[in-house]
């Protein structure tokens, strides 16, 4: 079963500055379907950050797409075709080098 709970970035800093505790996430044990909006056409990148804030996978690299709505499948590999280790991964979608969407996820096999 996936279970997966997105926190756009406003809400992040909101819970970080609340929750002595941490996030509170749910996981994904397959593919992770991100949502994203951007406010004017340009330049997109998509990048996916294990807990030390290393680039584990390029989801999208120097593709222009149009404002609106738009969505991206991550099937929990890294740049090297194998499995992610189990964590907590944040992905960040940038236009046109700016951070416009971030998301958090904790990835685990049940």
């Amino acid at each position: 079963m996936s279970r997966l709970i997105i926190f756009p970035m406003s809400v992040l800093v909101l819970l970080s500055a609340s929750c002595n505790s941490g996030l509170p996430l749910s996981s994904s044990t397959e593919s992770v379907t991100i949502e994203y909006e951007l406010p004017s056409s340009g330049t997109v990148d998509i990048l996916v950050s294990n807990n030390l804030m290393q680039n584990v996978k390029t989801l999208l690299e120097g593709q222009e797409q149009q404002a609106g709505t738009h969505s991206v499948v991550w099937d929990l590999t890294d740049n090297d075709g194998e499995r992610v280790e189990d964590g907590l991964y944040t992905v960040e979608v940038y236009l046109d080098g700016d951070r416009v969407h971030v998301e958090v996820l904790e990835v685990y096999e049940e």
